[in-house]
This record gives C-alpha cells, structure tokens and sequence, in this order.
C-alpha cells in the first residue's frame, strides 16, 4: 500500500494538472532598447534605458523607521541594563549600543514601507 502511495505522490507531483503553456510570463520587451536615430556625428546606436522608476519616499521611511525602533531600544536597553540585580556600570554605552542596533534593525522596514508610496511628480510648465 505505501508503494502505491508513493507512486501516486510522484505522478501527481509530475503531471501538470492544466496545460504548461498558461503557466508561463507573458513575453515583454527588454528594459534597454537601441536607438538607431544616432546623430551622424556618433557612429553606432545609443542605448536608451526604458525603465523609469519614480522617485519614492524610501530614505524618509527608513529614517523613521530606524529613529521608532532606535528610540525603542535604546530605552529598552537602559531598563534592562540592571535587570539581573548587579548594578549597572556604564548605562550610556548600553543606550548607545541600543540606538546604534535600533536604528540598523529599523531601517531596512521603514525604507519598503515608505518605498511603497511614489513622490508627487513636480509641474514643470506652467501657463502664463
């Protein structure tokens, strides 16, 4: 019985359940295209990068992100400091170590979160 279990697992496991070819990415075209409209000047094409992202408030997040968990574990750091029932030499350099730790562990976080939402695109022309 276990060897047909088992033989059923793998032609499950193998046969595609619908057909292959819906599974695939539809073709898109290259993010760098050749532009062939060169001045006569320069020889060759140039190449013409397609993609365009815009800019996003990822450094702004990050900064927050980083003071929030920063300020956290810098005060959580100085509480725990004499938690053990020794008394705490040096406590700065425990903030310190907290914030400096706080701000690294936060602002990989803050930076996706604020990656999500796009800058305002500045109005170049206006009319007079």
């Amino acid at each position: 019985m276990r060897r047909v279990a088992i033989a059923l697992l793998i032609v499950l496991t193998v046969w595609p359940g619908v057909d292959a070819r819906a599974q695939r990415l539809a073709d898109r075209s290259p993010a760098i295209r050749f532009d062939r409209s060169a001045p006569a000047g320069r020889p060759g094409p140039r190449i013409r990068d397609t993609v365009a992202i815009r800019p996003t408030y990822w450094l702004e997040g990050g900064a927050i992100g980083g003071g929030i968990v920063a300020a956290m574990a810098g005060i959580l750091a100085v509480q725990l400091c004499g938690y053990d029932g020794d008394p705490c030499h040096n406590p700065g350099l425990k903030a310190v170590a907290g914030l400096v730790g706080g701000f690294l562990f936060g602002f990989g976080p803050g930076a996706m979160i604020g990656g999500q939402f796009p800058k305002p695109q500045p109005i170049t022309d206006l009319p007079n």
